[in-house]
């Protein structure tokens, strides 16, 4: 939800669907969650929240944020989705 809210934000600039401040719920929930996964999975959520807080006012308008932002967001996804297939 969090990946759409961002291209919404930035390649659709949907103020309502993608207002960036409600990706915040997301990027803690997260951070939260991911303190309960074993490493690498706590880290990646915790760079994933700094680079929130760096670049989402840039949505829209900075295509350096969108980067950042989506390379977290995909690094974060693939970290958790290893950790959870070694749980098998």
């Amino acid at each position: 939800e969090l990946q759409e809210l961002v291209f919404l934000a930035h390649y659709d600039r949907d103020t309502e669907r993608g207002n960036p401040r409600g990706g915040w719920a997301y990027v803690l929930t997260v951070r939260d969650l991911g303190r309960n996964m074993p490493a690498p999975v706590p880290a990646s959520a915790g760079t994933r929240f700094v680079t929130w807080q760096q670049n989402w006012e840039g949505l829209g308008t900075e295509s350096g944020d969108i980067d950042r932002v989506t390379d977290a967001i995909d690094e974060l996804r693939g970290r958790a989705s290893a950790a959870l297939m070694e749980l098998d």
